[in-house]
């Protein structure tokens, strides 16, 4: 029986590998909760070492099963499925909630700066949040404990602009090209070995499919870097997209170029 390699390329691994992905996020839990259960019955002054090496272990494991989740979300089509008129800022809160207990890990300060009543964007709102998520995830990793990472939307060209800024390990001129690459990592960096690289380049894959772009500036390694997302604006808005937008609270009311530092150290 000849195999039909063409078809084999092109089989949809999409839903088992996000089944798989999700899968393997039961037992990994399951052993995070065993670790801390067994270091709350550990004496004063035992030794802890094991568990210390397990944390880190279990860890890997979970960027593993991410980056697995994110692999599979590469194979699907990046084409917007759920179309509706998007408030950036709004987005951008909800996706720094998600990332709240990364920052808060590595005690770095997240500042704020969101331009308000930004016109809407059309849009998959569950997709941006992602891109925002995948973004500030990789500040977080490529910046020292107790960094600083920035966050600002703002209006420029026609066009909804985010930028997320962090005073982190800083890219190599010669890497830049290269960034947005699938599984490619930065080799600067002491935490080059977490996960198989494919968050940036689902930001590119989505923001294209949005019909933006995305693009990262670093003035060298130790200068840390900048990354900057640009949407356009829905010029044109269907009565359902419209009405939609009325009845959806909008989360960026308040004075002009609103600022706001948060602070993640414990």
């Amino acid at each position: 029986m000849q195999t039909d390699h063409h078809s084999v390329r092109n089989l949809d691994l999409h839903e088992p590998l996000s089944q798989l992905a999700h899968e393997m996020r039961t037992p990994l839990n399951a052993l995070g909760f065993s670790i801390q259960l067994l270091r709350a019955q550990a004496g004063v002054g035992m030794r802890t070492e094991t568990l210390d090496i397990m944390d880190r272990q279990l860890e890997l494991l979970k960027r593993l099963a991410d980056d697995l989740f994110q692999a599979a979300q590469a194979q699907a089509s990046a084409a917007p499925r759920q179309l509706c008129l998007v408030d950036l800022n709004e987005v951008t809160l909800h996706a720094i909630e998600a990332c709240e207990p990364s920052l808060r890990a590595r005690q770095h300060t997240l500042t704020l700066s969101f331009t308000p009543m930004l016109p809407l964007i059309e849009g998959d709102r569950i997709q941006l949040r992602q891109v925002i998520v995948n973004l500030l995830d990789n500040a977080c990793k490529y910046t020292p404990p107790n960094g600083t990472i920035s966050l600002a939307t703002t209006l420029e060209d026609g066009f909804a602009v985010m930028r997320v800024s962090d005073n982190g390990c800083g890219i190599a001129q010669a890497e830049l090209p290269h960034v947005f690459q699938a599984f490619r990592r930065a080799t600067e960096s002491v935490a080059a070995g977490d996960g198989l690289g494919m968050g940036l380049a689902l930001v590119k894959k989505w923001v294209g499919a949005h019909q933006g772009s995305v693009d990262v500036s670093s003035a060298g390694p130790g200068h840390g870097s900048t990354f900057t997302v640009r949407l356009p604006l829905r010029r044109r808005r269907s009565r359902a997209l419209s009405q939609t937008a009325r009845d959806t609270p909008r989360a960026s009311q308040g004075p002009a170029d609103a600022r706001e530092e948060v602070g993640h150290a414990s």
